[in-house]
């Protein structure tokens, strides 16, 4: 569990605007821009406004969460920027009307590698945030070009526990993508799969 997030966020914004791991990421100019409104305003809600924005942030924030052992973190690892990111989402109660449960979709194209790590009955987690939508024909827009050796998968998630995702439609800079983040560390149980000849839909379900 990320148990240390930033004491407040003007440490927020400092810290990420001079993180080692940001320096070359490409839009970090409207990135800092978000952190020192997040820290005028005092509204953490902003912090994820940022990461909604087509910039190397979001990219570069997934893959350092992606490398972190499933909640076996080192003192080391509870003090990195990226942890404390996620653990002011995690605990502010700035976020908490911005909680949801529902059915939500991703779509993306996968290896066969990839597919063969969804088995009925077992449970997935994720380090790194996902991000979905409420409506399934923004998911199947990931899924519409055929890429060489990709299958289309579109994966269907039945939310129903408290702060597993956010509905984060008003704050997004993509608002018509009804997006809702999947928090990292959310555990979902594979209920079904299902084939067709154009594409593969993987249902999970949290309960």
């Amino acid at each position: 569990m990320y148990t240390k997030p930033f004491k407040n966020l003007d440490e927020a914004s400092t810290i990420i605007c001079t993180a080692f791991e940001l320096q070359d990421a490409s839009g970090m100019n409207l990135i800092s821009y978000f952190m020192k409104e997040a820290r005028r305003k005092n509204d953490a809600s902003i912090l994820i406004q940022a990461y909604t924005a087509e910039t190397d942030f979001y990219r570069r924030l997934n893959h350092l969460l992606a490398q972190l052992p499933f909640q076996k973190y080192t003192t080391e690892d509870r003090n990195r920027w990226y942890v404390q990111y996620v653990a002011i989402i995690d605990t502010s109660s700035q976020f908490a009307k911005f909680g949801w449960k529902g059915i939500t979709y991703r779509g993306m194209m996968v290896t066969e590698e990839d597919l063969n790590e969804y088995k009925i009955g077992d449970w997935i987690v994720n380090n790194a945030f996902l991000s979905t939508s409420k409506d399934r024909a923004e998911a199947e827009k990931f899924i519409c070009v055929p890429k060489p050796n990709k299958i289309p998968l579109i994966t269907k998630y039945l939310v129903t526990r408290d702060r597993s995702a956010l509905d984060i439609s008003s704050i997004s800079e993509f608002k018509d993508e009804q997006e809702v983040l999947i928090l990292p560390n959310a555990v979902f149980k594979v209920a079904t799969i299902m084939r067709d000849k154009r594409s593969i839909e993987i249902e999970l379900s949290d309960k």
